[in-house]
């Protein structure tokens, strides 16, 4: 199919030829007929998605080309698409589209940043009780952020940054309702989320290791 647009026309034409593609070259037939059809977006949109995905129809299309063409089928179909006059969204709906877009995609762009920053203050947060607190509050943001995404397994990985956030502050009884929560919630799942049951456990290996190394420091003191 060659495609051409029509750049002096107000309306986009796209003209669409028959060809054969032999081995090593591609040669245009000149046919005996050609059939004209004015349609608008919304309507190309429809035709094109039915030829591509639609076996039957389009056996039936190309049928009914036999019949109009010459014995070979050879048919050339100019379609003229046209500016609908009726948009179904109109500008308030596009407004709005376009607003829902630009948010997503800031949300997701403080996302990404959040959690770059979230994992430099955490790998530090084991030695530096500053940074283990500054992790916790990136991750109260990310927690807020992946709500307003609504995307429930992020919402569980900003919980369990928190719980490592804890972790590392010693605060061990909260880290544990946290971790033990998410575990249940990965498990419910219809099909079980490895990769948050994976979370649930390392984490709580951490837990378990700082828990035993707290105990030492308060027997050594």
């Amino acid at each position: 199919v060659q495609n051409t647009i029509d750049t002096d026309s107000n309306n986009l034409r796209y003209r669409y030829a028959l060809y054969e593609e032999n081995i090593n070259e591609i040669s245009f037939f000149k046919p005996k007929k050609a059939i004209d059809i004015d349609v608008d977006a919304y309507m190309y949109t429809i035709l094109e998605s039915a030829l591509k995905y639609s076996i039957s129809f389009r056996s039936v299309f190309f049928k009914n080309m036999v019949k109009v063409g010459n014995k070979n089928g050879l048919v050339k179909v100019n379609i003229n698409v046209n500016i609908p006059k009726h948009q179904i969204i109109d500008k308030r709906g596009n407004k709005l589209f376009e607003i829902s877009c630009l948010e997503r995609r800031e949300l997701d762009h403080a996302m990404a940043w959040f959690s770059t920053l979230g994992g430099a203050f955490s790998a530090l947060g084991d030695k530096i009780e500053y940074c283990a607190i500054m992790a916790g509050k990136i991750s109260q943001q990310q927690f807020l952020l992946a709500l307003r995404l609504g995307d429930p397994n992020l919402v569980a990985r900003c919980k369990l940054y928190m719980a490592l956030s804890l972790i590392q502050q010693k605060r061990f009884p909260e880290a544990k309702t946290i971790i033990k929560s998410q575990y249940v919630v990965a498990k419910k799942e219809c099909e079980r989320d490895r990769r948050l049951m994976s979370m649930c456990l390392g984490i709580w290996t951490k837990w378990k290791y700082d828990k035993k190394q707290a105990k030492l420091e308060e027997i050594v003191v």
